[in-house]
């Protein structure tokens, strides 16, 4: 979520997809980046003000839980896998590559924000100018392997 707002992403990906924030992620980003003063954290919330963001508890299941605690997850990352078990949620988006092979161990649908960006582009919900607009200014928030494969790919198209 940090890295979508920084790269001023948040908004389209918001009207293409909803977005739900887990509690502690909230916390993660809202809260404690504005006690950091992390001037991302007021346009986060100013998001969740405004609907573009929905915060949402998943919901505390005795098989999900046994799961989770088996994990050794972060608090956020632990609340934003108990939303996407219980919520039906569609994919996690993350850019903590730990979690991410965490959830790729679970076949759990995962994206990092410039994967998603490219997806936007593959299913037409943004340009590839504005995907790559997008991607450029997310750059240098992400690694410059995941930037490259990216930026390819979406020049491919």
């Amino acid at each position: 979520m940090v890295k979508l707002t920084k790269a001023g992403a948040k908004e389209p990906v918001s009207r293409a997809h909803e977005i739900l924030l887990a509690p502690a992620v909230q916390r993660e980003a809202i809260d404690q980046g504005k006690a950091g003063g992390h001037g991302d954290a007021l346009l986060i919330e100013q998001n969740v003000w405004g609907g573009r963001v929905a915060v949402r508890a998943g919901r505390r299941l005795a098989q999900a839980e046994s799961l989770l605690a088996s994990m050794q997850l972060s608090p956020g990352e632990e609340d934003a896998l108990r939303l996407y078990l219980t919520a039906r949620a569609d994919v996690v988006v993350s850019d903590d590559f730990d979690f991410l092979r965490k959830l790729r161990s679970l076949q759990v649908p995962m994206l990092t924000p410039a994967a998603l960006l490219l997806d936007m582009v593959q299913e037409g919900a943004l340009t590839k100018a504005e995907g790559l607009r997008l991607l450029e200014q997310l750059s240098p928030h992400i690694a410059d392997e995941e930037y490259f494969v990216a930026r390819s790919s979406m020049e491919a198209r």
